[in-house]
């Protein structure tokens, strides 16, 4: 069961996104076999429809991530995201 904050969050996520599109692109997955499940890593590049259509980058970065095998499946253990665009001056 999900804990009652991380429902709320979620909620407040999905009404403050509903005014704008973004769609997630993943690609480049590469994955490592450690003695204690795996590693990872995947580029992320954000973007949304612009008024004509043309998309527009919000954001690239890539995923750096910890896999673990539980009873379930496979989870990831940890996230870590690292943006490579825009820079951080960039508004």
């Amino acid at each position: 069961p999900m804990p009652k904050a991380l429902k709320e969050m979620y909620s407040r996520l999905r009404k403050t996104n509903e005014s704008r599109l973004i769609n997630h692109l993943l690609t480049n997955l590469v994955v490592t076999p450690t003695k204690d499940g795996a590693t990872g890593s995947v580029y992320l590049t954000e973007f949304q429809p612009g008024d004509k259509s043309e998309p527009t980058i919000v954001r690239f970065g890539r995923y750096y991530d910890t896999y673990v095998r539980t009873p379930q499946g496979w989870r990831i253990k940890r996230r870590e995201f690292h943006q490579m665009a825009p820079g951080p001056s960039t508004p």
